[in-house]
């Protein structure tokens, strides 16, 4: 049995970090409906559903901190039992979080 290499204590800081650096007001702004953390392939991943209305028709997005210290990120549309990725990048700086989803989305994530 595969034992996890991150506590859940870091996975939920994970989780928090992420969420502080795509702007403090992220579950307000997009409605968000269902955060979850966990370890895919020894790195962690933040998956966020939201309810607003994308541009890119996307109701989820799933950053995943990668072994070089970047980030990847990637739109999903779930519709009952379809799931469509609608577009994913890869290298972004944790400053470049808010920018690419707010890009990508046409969703604001600050006032």
């Amino acid at each position: 049995m595969k034992t996890s290499t991150y506590s859940n204590e870091e996975l939920q800081n994970f989780g928090k970090t992420v969420m502080a650096q795509m702007g403090g007001k992220v579950s307000t702004m997009i409605g968000v409906k269902q955060l979850s953390v966990n370890e895919v392939d020894e790195c962690m991943q933040l998956i966020i559903k939201f309810k607003a209305k994308a541009y890119n028709k996307s109701n989820c997005v799933r950053i995943t901190i990668m072994p070089n210290d970047l980030y990847k990120m990637e739109f999903i549309s779930i519709r009952g039992m379809k799931i469509t990725e609608k577009g994913t990048f890869e290298d972004l700086y944790c400053d470049m979080l808010q920018s690419t989803f707010e890009q990508e989305t046409q969703l604001y994530l600050t006032l």
